[in-house]
């Protein structure tokens, strides 16, 4: 699924994989990847429990982080 808010508003290109499987075993965890359009690579920015992240937040500490780290290491993504 699209990070809607990642791409509307910080114009990354991130995007969230929710792992089915794990899900009906109790285990809520997303990976947040994000696609480099120039090189057509995917790159995992995190992996984090869904209770403990809220998307949607321009405070969440992992927010903070993910954002960062692909303004650093993506800059032209």
């Amino acid at each position: 699924m699209k990070w809607h808010d990642a791409q509307r508003v910080a114009r990354l290109p991130l995007w969230r994989l929710k792992f089915w499987d794990l899900e009906k075993s109790g285990l809520n965890y997303r990976v947040i990847y994000l696609y480099n359009w120039p090189d057509r690579s995917y790159n995992v920015m995190a992996v984090v429990h869904r209770d403990s992240f809220d998307y949607d937040d321009p405070t969440d500490p992992i927010r903070i982080r993910v954002f960062g780290r692909c303004r650093v290491e993506f800059p032209r993504a």
